[in-house]
């Protein structure tokens, strides 16, 4: 035969919109060589699963397996009972087959054959219609149920049968009822009655809704029960008329529950022959029968209350039976005369971009294309907003830039053109389709090269140019057909066939490219298709087959910054499993719909289970995603996921707006604006230098308006700033901008710039911009502008700007910034007040309504009484009152002030203003002057207030400037009076003095005119400056007063001992034997002084200078007993080094532990606080209580023996041990330790006494701590090197060595103890990283801050002059 394609010519208006509606689309489609089928099975017993099929000549065949032919014919059904197969004869015959061979017997046999059988859905028990002969030889009817070993359970008899009428049995879902549909002889109309399980008691008989008990009237033979998806409803036909038919459904109880008008080419001569529901109640299945015509085969739908016809065959042959399978409910089986057709659908989200900009959504009902446009209005299914007839069944429409093309189910193609630029400008909803006058046929020629045109599935347009559309579809028997048609000549050509490894699952044009499409193979195998040529695709496969695809051609565009050396194009796949794929990476394993937007720059899609969420992955980002974190840690940057309503299903996001679209399950759609499009929306906005666009969505979706500064600040203030001003004119969102400014980058707090979004500037010039002055830069800029504006008289674009435009905007800039100008602002409203204020008004200009509507609006943007007194501090007493007008203060209040203050002279006024805002350096000026000028009180003196200081002498001056310290101001003012400076000058010092600055005082008191030497050598004392001091003693005492001089020298030594100068300890001792030296001449205590500092050799010549022989061999006694001190140090500091190293070894790796299992950062984990530390090493319990027991070095002298002068301290300070030693260098001018009873150490209860954890951060703290103690500091080893080098001086060269071995071991220990442990670390840190790349991880090495501290620990070399 030859094949036509009728390809009708349509002019369609597309407006540019979005839509909802799922459609059904046939995905694969297998045709089996076998005639007359009348059932088939799916069998599944456990070990293997197969397709049972069934003639009506006995011929029984599993596919692939075994085939047998069974005695008899007119075979109607059969079923997998488990473990076997029944089929049913209308004559009488029931069959029981083994499924592993084949092998068959009879069970039974009905002499008077069987009318109707079917099994219950759980395939207990098996329902059939039988005859019985009456005693006066009438035929009734019999129903009667059978057990699964055929036992019968129940037989009643069905009176006034028609025996020659057809009837139908049909079980409920859950198998608790079933229907009969019957003839009845006595009104010859046809009933469904209902009885129960296996009494098959009568449970309701079918009538009319209105309660009047009535039968329905015309009902046909067919029948189909539903599941709870469609509510339990019973499916029946009932003729209307001679054209019309209708499907009714009736509830479980019997009544008629609404129905489903049928549509048909020819409805006059249609007859339907069967009904049929799938496994989850969605889908309808109606076949219907013409007299001269094809068989029509449609698939229904019912959504919010209405009937959509989703898809439609149409045949040549007769159809035997249409049967879906029973688990898998998009699977159909279709039994024609000539063979068994299997086809698997599924539903699919049909919304198309069309003209790179819009979309359009349609909604597939029969013959009509409905659709709404989204930027009129969201007009939930079934309503639309329009709708265009076609002359048959529409089975799909595919949309390729501005070309779209319908395949009708006669197999004719509808071209759909793009309306033009005139056409497109519809404001009403009705025009969204609109026909041009005028078909012409598309004729094919006659060589189809053997493809059923009829049978095409997956349309796709996968070239257009001016001449021509070039269209690939999938056909049965792995075809992929090739069709050209000429827009010319109005012809469509089959081109080529090619023959696929496999059927074909989808095809689907690119998301970013008109041209080619993608092929997607049964097998997972995935195809690239460009100008005829078929390649693989360079990407690695799905995991799976996926249904639901979508592709990305070019990558490159999106991520400038992808090697080019990897793959660019980009696949997404959802499988039947709910599982979304990208590429071999499972993204989410649990989702309900996903939307891939070029447009944005986005994959968008839908979780389902318990938690629904609408979640975005940038496509730049996708190459990247790592499938071991999971989707909740590959989300986006900075962007919380969104949650949805369960069931709801991403349809369609908007290519020009923000906006996702969903769907809820009651039907209803639902825009909304998720932060993951809404923050990219807004920064591509702001990058573009759209700024209305970008504010009007931020305002609307409550966006921190700081973003349109902080993405890129420099490239605003400089440029920016004038598109923005050009942009948005509204002063209320001038204002709003303006009073939302803050000093931080909210890019680094609330909303981060993701990694795959590029900015203009580099990363380091916004990183480097200082944010703390953000608010003063902008607002200086934006006003600069504005008054520029207001000048010209227009903005820069010739937009008209009238004088005044901008003043609420130029008052918020002024108020905004840091700290505000409030005076600028009320100059200027004062100034605008005297431009506009008309000379006949007879209000004063700033209370005119002009300027209080000003006053009012600053003082909504400042506190009122900051206001206020801003305008007292500018003396305008005018403005004052009018500000105090418009705020909340008492006129009781302010009235009289302001009355006072005129009354009063000019600067003496001031000087109370200034006082009673605290500007007390003002105040002091203005006292001055008033003072300066000489200015009469007069009767103002009768109003003074006790707090103030009233009058203008000298005297108040100087009051005012002790009580607030303003002596700087009043010298400068009194600089040329040299007595009132003197004064201010003497007041200055007893204040430096009074503040402990004594080193100030002490230079102040001797620039005064004359020095004031008693309060200077005061303060030389108090600063230690005992130099100083002594050189102004001389003049005060006389030579031969020398038990005072000896007695000062004594106290002011002990006072510099004590570190009243600021020096260190061992500087400090060493004023003070100098002081007791050549002030109080006393020998002794300044060897004793220079001993404590361990100045071995300065001691030994002070008292040999002397002729002090017993001081002499003191100081040796005193440096060997430190000696020993020392060696025992030594010892101690080696053994507590090397303990508390391994120990912070195992700490430092439970650190690590912690870290990395935590998540977070070292500072993050003080932060949470430290909870993980004890659980990693419980046994490092034991060697930390022997490490703890000598880790302490803080106070060596513990260690030292009771016989021994003198002990070292922490920090090398010498301290006493015992009354008799201290008595033995205790001279009449050394009273350490007079009168000085010892206190006993309470132990301490409070927070830093509690136990530390093992292995938590406090210990590594403390060890960290102890291994600096126990590392000798460059002072102390200078002290060490000065002890070795005296001891060889004086005769002990055998005690100099073995204090130089003693420091030596222990520098070396530390040493060796160091080496070994960053050796050990460096090994395994090898062997880490050699391990993570090995397993395929990139864990990074973590690094504590305390690591290079301790590291870097060593002690100083000596000097080894001796040794």
């Amino acid at each position: 035969p030859t094949y036509h394609i009728k390809a009708n010519i349509t002019k369609v208006l597309l407006t540019k919109s979005d839509k909802l509606m799922k459609n059904l689309i046939l995905l694969k489609e297998h045709h089996h060589e076998f005639g007359n089928v009348v059932g088939a099975c799916h069998v599944d017993d456990g070990i293997r699963e197969s397709i049972v099929i069934l003639s009506k000549d006995g011929s029984l065949v599993e596919q692939g397996s075994w085939e047998r032919k069974l005695d008899g014919d007119d075979w109607f059904r059969v079923t997998f009972v488990d473990p076997q197969i029944v089929c049913l004869s209308r004559k009488g015959a029931i069959v029981s087959v083994q499924p592993e061979s084949g092998e068959w017997e009879l069970v039974g046999e009905f002499d008077n054959g069987i009318l109707d059988g079917k099994w219950s859905p759980d395939a207990e028990v098996l329902a059939l219609i039988t005859l019985t002969e009456s005693e006066d030889g009438n035929k009734n009817g019999v129903l009667l149920t059978m057990s699964a070993e055929f036992d019968v359970l129940g037989e009643i008899v069905l009176e006034a049968f028609d025996a020659c009428a057809q009837v139908s049995i049909e079980w409920r879902p859950d198998g608790t009822l079933l229907a009969v549909n019957s003839l009845e002889t006595s009104d010859n109309v046809r009933r469904i009655r209902i009885y129960q399980r296996e009494s098959l008691a009568l449970n309701s008989v079918g009538r009319s809704e209105d309660g009047s008990g009535k039968v329905v009237p015309n009902l046909q033979e067919p029948l189909a029960w539903a599941s709870g998806g469609c509510s339990n409803l019973i499916a029946s036909v009932q003729r209307k008329s001679k054209r019309t038919q209708q499907v009714v459904f009736f509830e479980p109880n019997g009544l008629r529950h609404r129905e489903l008008l049928l549509r048909s080419t020819f409805p006059e001569k249609t007859v339907v022959k069967s009904l049929c529901w799938n496994a989850l109640s969605d889908i309808l299945a109606v076949l219907t029968e013409q007299e001269d015509g094809p068989s029509l085969l449609q698939l229904w739908h019912r959504s919010n209350y209405h009937w959509y016809l989703k898809y439609e065959w149409q045949y040549d042959q007769t159809v035997q039976f249409v049967q879906f399978h029973i688990e898998k409910p998009y699977r159909l089986f279709v039994a024609l005369e000539e063979d068994l057709r299997e086809y698997e659908c599924c539903w699919d989200v049909s919304t198309y971009r069309i003209m790179g900009e819009s979309f359009i959504a349609i909604a597939i009902d029969g013959q009509k294309l409905n659709t709404t446009p989204f930027h009129k209005a969201m007009v939930p299914p079934p309503m639309y907003a329009s709708m265009v007839t076609f002359e048959h069944c529409i089975r799909s429409v595919s949309f390729n830039g501005e070309a779209a093309i319908a395949y009708l189910s006669d197999g004719s193609f509808i071209l759909i053109s793009q309306a033009t630029a005139e056409m497109s400008n519809v404001n009403s909803l009705d025009s969204c389709f609109e026909k041009l006058s005028g078909n012409d046929v598309l004729k094919l020629d006659e060589d189809t090269l053997g493809v059923e045109i009829e049978s095409l599935r997956h349309i796709t347009i996968s070239k257009v140019v001016e001449s021509h559309l070039e269209i690939i579809a999938a056909a049965p028997f792995n075809w992929l057909v090739e069709i050209r048609i000429s827009l010319a000549d109005c012809k469509a050509t089959v081109t080529n066939k090619t023959k696929m490894e496999a059927q074909i699952l989808r095809i689907v044009n690119w998301s970013d490219c008109s041209n080619g499409a993608l092929i997607e193979l049964e097998s997972g195998e995935l195809l690239e298709y460009s100008n005829g040529s078929i390649i693989p695709s360079c990407t690695e496969p799905l995991l799976e087959p996926c249904p639901w695809v979508a592709g990305v051609y070019n990558t490159f565009e999106m991520d400038p910054d992808q090697d080019r050396s990897s793959q660019d194009r980009l696949i997404v796949g959802l499988s039947f499993r709910s599982r979304l794929y990208c590429h071999d990476r499972l993204l989410s394993d649990s989702v309900s719909s996903f939307m891939l937007s070029t447009a944005h720059q986005f994959l968008h899609f839908v979780t389902s289970g318990a938690d629904c969420q609408l979640r975005s992955l940038a496509l730049a980002s996708l190459h990247n995603f790592d499938p071991f974190m999971g989707s909740e840690q590959n989300d986006m940057e900075g962007y919380e996921l969104r949650k949805v309503e369960r069931g709801a299903k991403l349809v369609a996001i908007l290519p020009n707006s923000p906006t996702a679209i969903l769907q809820m399950p009651r039907g209803n759609l639902e825009g909304i604006y998720p932060r993951s499009l809404v923050l990219p929306y807004v920064m591509s906005k702001i990058e573009s230098g759209q700024y209305g666009l970008a504010v009007s969505m931020m305002r609307r979706q409550k966006v921190d308006l700081n973003l349109v500064v902080d993405l890129n600040p420099r490239d605003f203030l400089s440029n920016g700033v004038i598109q923005f001003l050009e942009d948005v004119r509204k002063v209320d969102v001038l204002n709003l901008f303006i009073s939302t400014l803050q000093n931080n980058d909210v890019t680094a707090i609330r909303y981060r710039v993701p990694s795959w979004f590029v900015r203009k500037r580099a990363l380091d010039e916004i990183n480097a911009y200082d944010f703390l002055t953000k608010v003063n830069m902008v607002c200086q800029r934006i006003r600069e502008l504005f008054i520029e504006a207001e000048e010209r008289g227009s903005t820069l674009s010739g937009k008209t700007v009238e004088e005044g435009y901008y003043l609420l905007p130029i008052l918020t800039t002024f108020a905004k910034e840091s700290p505000p100008k409030l005076e600028e602002a009320l100059s200027m409203i004062r100034e605008n007040a005297k431009k506009k204020h008309p000379e006949t008004s007879k209000k004063p200009p700033l209370f005119s309504d002009t300027a209080q509507s000003s006053i009012q609006y600053l003082a909504f943007l400042a506190n009122y009484e900051l206001l206020f007194s801003t305008a007292l501090g500018m003396y305008d007493y005018e403005l004052a009152r009018a500000v105090a007008r418009n705020s909340q203060m008492d006129p009781k209040v302010y009235l009289p002030l302001l009355k006072r203050l005129k009354i009063l002279p000019n600067f003496f006024a001031k000087y109370e203003v200034d006082v009673d805002l605290k500007r007390y350096e003002s105040a002091l000026s203005n006292l001055y002057q008033s003072c300066l000028h000489e200015e009469n009180l007069g009767i103002a003196a009768a109003a003074t207030t006790e707090n103030k200081i009233f009058g203008n002498s000298f005297v108040q001056c100087l009051e005012l400037i002790e009580k607030h310290k303003l002596h700087q101001i009043g010298l400068r003012l009194y600089k040329n009076d040299v007595e009132k400076y003197s004064k201010i000058m003497q007041s200055l010092g007893k204040s430096l003095m009074g503040e402990g600055k004594y080193q100030a005082a002490l230079s102040v008191f001797l620039s005064v005119e004359p020095p004031n030497l008693d309060d200077a050598k005061s303060a030389a004392r108090k600063c230690g400056d005992w130099k100083y001091f002594f050189t102004l003693s001389p003049r005060q005492f006389s030579e031969t007063d020398s038990i005072l001089i000896y007695q000062l020298a004594l106290e002011i030594a002990e006072e510099i001992a004590a570190g009243k100068s600021g020096q260190n300890k061992r500087d400090a001792l060493m004023d003070a034997s100098r002081i007791l030296l050549d002030y109080g001449s006393d020998i002794v205590g300044a060897v004793d002084y220079l001993t404590l500092a361990e100045m071995w050799s300065e001691a030994r010549r002070i008292a040999s200078l002397h002729d002090r022989d017993d001081l002499v061999k003191t100081v040796i006694e005193a440096a060997v007993s430190y000696t020993s001190t020392l060696l025992t140090d030594f010892e101690e500091r080696q053994l507590t080094f090397e303990k508390i190293s391994s120990r912070y070894v195992e700490v430092l790796k439970i650190r690590k532990q912690a870290m990395k299992e935590s998540g977070f950062q070292e500072e993050e984990m003080l932060d949470q606080g430290d909870e993980t530390g004890s659980l990693f090493s419980m046994a490092s319990t034991t060697s930390l209580r022997s490490t703890t027991s000598t880790s302490s070095v803080g106070s060596v002298g513990s260690v030292a023996s009771v016989s021994s002068v003198i002990s070292v301290g922490n920090q090398t300070t010498f301290t006493m041990t015992n009354e008799m030693d201290r008595d033995k260098h205790k001279s009449k001018f050394n009273k350490s330790g007079k009168n000085k009873p010892k206190k006993k150490k309470k132990r301490g209860k409070g927070p830093g006494s509690r136990k530390i954890r093992p292995g938590s951060e406090e210990e590594l703290k403390s060890l960290v701590v102890d291994l600096e103690i126990s590392c000798v500091k460059p002072d102390y080893a200078c002290i060490v090197d000065d002890t070795i080098l005296f001891l060889s001086q004086v005769g002990h060269i055998d005690l100099s060595h073995e204090l130089f071995r003693s420091y030596e071991n222990l520098r070396k220990a530390i040493d060796k103890c160091q080496i070994e442990r960053m050796t050990e670390a460096a090994s395994e840190k090898i062997e880490t990283e050699r391990i993570a790349r090995k397993e395929g991880t990139s864990d990074t090495p973590i690094t504590l801050k305390c690591e290079a501290a301790v590291d870097a620990l060593q002690c100083k070399e000596l000097s080894g002059v001796v040794c």
